[in-house]
C-alpha cells in the first residue's frame, strides 16, 4: 500500500536518481495477471446502512480508457469497442458531455475529438515555481475535462530539497482548453468535476471541494466516513474522487487498494455538506502488490453503475451502491488502464480521409516566345514540354514588366501593339492536372518590338 503522494514521489526519485526509466511516450508493460479470472469481492462497508435495490441495467454514455497505449471508447455493456488513436504513449483519458476527448501524451495535453482527430495540443502551466529547491517536477497527471468541455482540471508533482531531505509535494489546478492558462492553485491531487466550475480533489488523503479561483473546503476523510479506517497504527488515504452525476454518492480508492462508495447528504454542488457514509467496498483477493490494484473509479451517465480496471481488467459493476446480489461485476476488457464513464454518446464521426498526396510537374523545356517582334505582327508561345503532360495550360502575356490585361493577353498568341513598342515581350504559363500541384513558369523573352 502506497499512499498517493509516497507513489509520485517514487516517480520522481527514479529520475533524479539516475535510474533507467521509459520516455513518456512509451507504453508501460501490461500486467501479467490482466488475463486471469475476475478476483473481486463487492461488499457491504463496515458501518453501511443497507438500501433498496436499483434498477440493474448499464444505461447511456461511453467509456474511454487506456489500452496499448491508446486511447479507446466502449459503451458500458461492452458494445462498440473503438480504437480512437493510434502510435501510443496516452495516458488519462476523459471526455465531456459534447464528446471532447482529452489524455496527456509525454508532457502535452492532447485534445481530440471521437475520431481521433486533433483539436489541439498544449503543455499546461506548471504549477509549482522554479525555485533552487525544485529537483524535479511531473508533467501534468490525471487530467479531467469539465463536462461542458472548456475547461481541464490537473495536477502535478515536484521533488525538492528541504534540508538534508527531499520532499514529495502535489497541487491541483484548472486550465482553459482554449489555451493555456492558470486558475488558482490548490494543495492536492486527483481533481474531478462535479460542475462546470467546481471540483472534488484529494488533500493529503483527505477529500476537498472547491469553486474555479476559489479556497477549497475540506469536505472529508476516510475517518470520517467509516470508523474501520479511524486506525492509529495506519493511515488510509481517499484518491480518485468522483461525485455520482446525480449527487447521490461519492466513489473513491482507497490507497489503491480498495475501491469504496459512500452515501451523501446535502448538496456537494453548491456548499460542503456533512461527510458521506460508506456504502459498498470492491476489494481486490489476488496476490499482494506494490503497484495500485484499482485504476480510477468513476460513475456511469445513471449514477448506478460504476467502472474501474483491476490489475488490468476494465470492470464494469452495476447498481453499486445497493451492494447485495443484484450488484453484478462484468470484465469487458483486460490490459486496460485509466478508465473514464462519461455522459457522452459513443458516436465517432468518420474519420477524416488521409489528403491525396500531391506531386509535382517536372519541366523538361521551358516555353519559348516566338515570333517576329514587329507592330501588327503575331507573336506567340509554346507550352513547354513538361512531365507529366498537363490537362490545362493557361496563359499571361507581359510586356516588360507590365502585365498585358484583358483576353488578348490570356492566349497562346499575341499581336503586337503600338504601347507595345520597345518591349521584350514574355509569358507566365501555368499547368494544371489532377493530383498535382499548380506550376507556374516564364517563358523566354521576345526581342525588342519594333515599329
Amino acid at each position: 500500500m502506497r499512499t498517493r503522494t509516497a507513489a509520485i514521489a517514487a516517480a520522481l526519485a527514479l529520475t533524479f536518481g539516475g535510474m533507467s526509466v521509459a520516455p513518456a511516450s512509451a507504453d508501460p508493460p501490461e500486467d501479467p495477471t490482466a488475463d486471469r479470472d475476475p478476483s473481486t469481492t463487492v461488499r457491504r462497508a463496515p458501518a453501511a446502512v443497507p438500501v433498496a435495490p436499483a434498477a440493474a441495467n448499464v444505461r447511456g454514455g461511453a467509456i474511454v480508457f487506456v489500452r496499448g497505449g491508446n486511447v479507446w471508447l466502449v459503451r458500458g455493456d461492452g458494445s462498440g469497442l473503438y480504437q480512437v488513436t493510434t502510435g501510443g504513449g496516452y495516458k488519462t483519458p476523459s471526455m465531456a458531455n459534447n464528446g471532447t476527448i482529452v489524455a496527456m501524451r509525454g508532457d502535452l495535453l492532447v485534445v481530440m475529438r471521437q475520431n481521433g482527430q486533433l483539436v489541439r495540443a498544449f503543455e499546461p502551466e506548471d504549477l509549482f515555481p522554479h525555485d533552487p529547491t525544485t529537483i524535479n517536477l511531473t508533467p501534468a497527471l490525471d487530467p479531467v475535462i469539465s463536462p461542458d468541455g472548456t475547461r481541464v482540471a490537473y495536477a502535478q508533482g515536484r521533488l525538492r530539497a528541504s534540508g538534508p531531505n527531499l520532499e514529495a509535494e502535489v497541487l491541483s489546478s484548472v486550465t482553459s482548453v482554449a489555451r493555456p492558462t492558470l486558475s488558482r492553485i490548490w494543495i492536492g491531487s486527483d481533481p474531478t468535476w462535479v460542475t462546470n466550475n467546481r471540483v472534488v480533489l484529494s488533500d493529503n488523503g483527505g477529500i476537498d471541494l472547491a469553486n474555479v479561483g476559489a479556497v477549497p473546503d475540506a469536505w472529508f476523510s476516510t475517518s470520517e466516513i467509516d470508523p474501520f479506517f479511524d486506525d492509529p497504527y495506519r493511515f488510509y488515504g481517499a484518491y480518485d474522487p468522483q461525485l455520482a452525476p446525480n449527487g447521490s454518492h461519492v466513489v473513491m480508492t482507497i490507497d489503491g487498494d480498495v475501491v469504496l462508495t459512500a452515501r451523501v447528504t446535502g448538496n456537494p454542488r453548491t456548499s460542503t455538506p456533512a461527510p458521506p457514509a460508506s456504502a459498498c467496498v470492491v476489494s481486490d483477493d489476488g496476490p499482494a502488490s506494490d503497484d495500485d490494484l484499482f485504476s480510477r473509479a468513476t460513475y456511469a451517465p445513471d449514477s448506478a453503475s460504476i467502472v474501474y480496471a483491476n490489475r488490468g481488467r476494465l470492470t464494469v459493476v452495476r447498481n453499486i451502491d445497493a451492494c447485495n446480489a443484484t450488484s453484478a461485476e462484468k470484465v469487458l476488457l483486460t490490459g486496460t488502464s485509466d478508465p473514464y464513464w462519461s455522459a457522452a454518446a459513443l458516436n465517432p464521426p468518420p474519420k477524416p480521409k488521409p489528403r491525396p498526396t500531391i506531386r509535382p510537374f517536372s519541366l523538361k523545356k521551358r516555353p519559348k516566345v516566338v515570333g517576329k517582334a514587329r507592330v501588327g505582327r503575331k507573336l506567340a508561345v509554346t507550352k513547354g514540354t513538361w512531365s507529366p503532360r498537363p490537362a490545362k495550360v493557361s496563359y499571361r502575356w507581359f510586356r516588360g514588366s507590365k502585365k498585358v490585361s484583358g483576353g488578348a493577353g490570356a492566349k497562346a498568341s499575341y499581336r503586337l501593339k503600338r504601347a507595345d513598342r520597345g518591349k521584350r515581350m514574355r509569358v507566365k504559363v501555368t499547368v494544371r492536372r489532377s493530383g498535382y500541384r499548380t506550376k507556374t513558369v516564364w517563358s523566354t523573352s521576345s526581342r525588342r518590338v519594333k515599329r
